[in-house]
């Protein structure tokens, strides 16, 4: 009789659960507490920024953008010489600025930048502040130094998404901006005393700005690796620890904590689902013989081919654990008894064919198994000890056989 296999299981089970009768309600301490009826605001709020959390970050990100950008838009209109000749470009700019940071903000809201490598436009919305930031540097006459602290804060945005090559690239680039804004400006005021000096230090201040930001990038680029570092060891040392606490250090199975809570759960859910679930006590024959004729060294390595062989030849839903020196358990989820023997039966002749020309030419194996199926009344250590039993039983037999459990 063939056992079946996991995709078999599970549907089983599932049309089993459906087909099972109603349960009673459970009867409910107290009621649960009903949600309070959403406002405007928070309409308002979900129709703008949506509901989706990493939209809500690039959005609102964008929404910060262009208030920042307004804020300068005023400030160029509030401090602009209005007898210039700069003057008259000052409101094809500011539909331009402003126009594009909407534009942003449209892109992102419609989801159309998540087929994009960036779904945020942090570059895009860099390059086109930056570079909006250089028109005012150039409209802004008297007051365009005002445009260097704007820069800063663009660069910041920055700082914390992009590495340290595109911060350096988006460096020299704002560096080209300003520098040709500023070469503008000494030419075109070339009569007026100061103005040349005045560019030079503007220039001057932008520059070590941008290595300021450069250094941080990288040091803020340190940080993060060494935190991804930190946290990719401590995952590896919980996942050692998980290891150490439900496997067997030498065979890599089940320790037999881990296989008393995994027999647990499964005779739990064979209880809720009226399904078979049986288990396999397997106890190898003169392995004590072994370590007294090969080497502790050689009893080790029998032990991990046993393991390695039992694992070869159970299904994923299956469960093997390390009882004791030379005991293993096996656990089989919906498997009556009879199948259970057979794949019991189908071990032994594996492990019979199983040769340690490293050992020994002559040596192989056999081994005493007890098989127990789960009972109206048994709990896990009666199930075990029905199992532990039969093995018994099976060895004061003549060993190399294979046991059922009395009911």
């Amino acid at each position: 009789m063939n056992r079946p296999d996991d995709k078999g299981i599970e549907t089983a089970l599932a049309q089993r659960d459906a087909a099972a009768p109603n349960t009673p309600p459970q009867v409910a301490t107290s009621a649960p507490r009903p949600n309070p009826p959403e406002g405007w605001g928070d309409r308002i709020s979900r129709w703008v920024f949506t509901a989706d959390v990493h939209q809500r970050i690039r959005l609102g990100q964008a929404a910060l953008a262009n208030a920042l950008m307004l804020g300068c838009v005023m400030l160029l209109h509030t401090g602009a010489d209005r007898h210039s000749l700069e003057h008259r470009w000052i409101w094809p700019w500011t539909a331009a600025a402003l126009g594009g940071m909407v534009a942003v903000f449209v892109l992102i809201r419609s989801g159309i930048s998540r087929r994009w490598s960036d779904p945020s436009l942090a570059m895009f919305q860099m390059l086109y502040a930056t570079a909006c930031a250089a028109g005012g540097y150039v409209l802004a006459g008297p007051v365009r130094s005002a445009a260097l602290p704007i820069v800063a804060v663009v660069l910041m945005f920055g700082m914390f998404g992009l590495s340290v090559r595109q911060v350096i690239g988006v460096a020299i680039y704002t560096s080209m901006l300003f520098g040709a804004a500023s070469l503008y400006w000494a030419r075109r005021d070339q009569g007026v005393p100061g103005v040349g000096t005045v560019e030079e230090v503007n220039f001057g201040m932008l520059l070590l700005m941008l290595m300021g930001v450069c250094i941080l990038t990288a040091r803020l680029g340190g940080m993060r690796e060494r935190s991804k570092r930190q946290k990719a060891a401590l995952e590896a040392a919980l996942e050692q620890n998980r290891l150490l606490a439900t496997q067997d250090a030498l065979t890599g199975c089940l320790n037999r904590r881990a296989m008393t809570e995994r027999l647990g759960q499964a005779m739990a859910l064979a209880a809720r689902f009226g399904t078979p679930c049986s288990v396999i006590m397997i106890d190898l024959d003169h392995f004590k013989h072994v370590n007294d004729a090969y080497g502790h060294a050689a009893g080790d390595e029998v032990l991990r081919t046993v393991a390695d062989l039992a694992r070869e030849q159970l299904r994923d839903v299956d469960a093997l654990g390390r009882w004791g020196g030379e005991e293993f358990l096996v656990l089989l989820p919906a498997t009556s008894a009879s199948d259970a023997i057979v794949c019991a039966e189908r071990l032994q002749k594996k492990l019979a064919a199983v040769r340690f020309p490293n050992i020994a030419a002559d040596l192989h194996l056999s081994f005493s198994a007890g098989v127990a199926a789960i009972g109206r009344n048994d709990g896990v250590a009666t199930l075990i000890d029905r199992a532990d039993r039969a093995m018994y039983q099976a060895k004061q037999s003549g060993r190399a056989r294979v046991v059922p459990a009395s009911e």
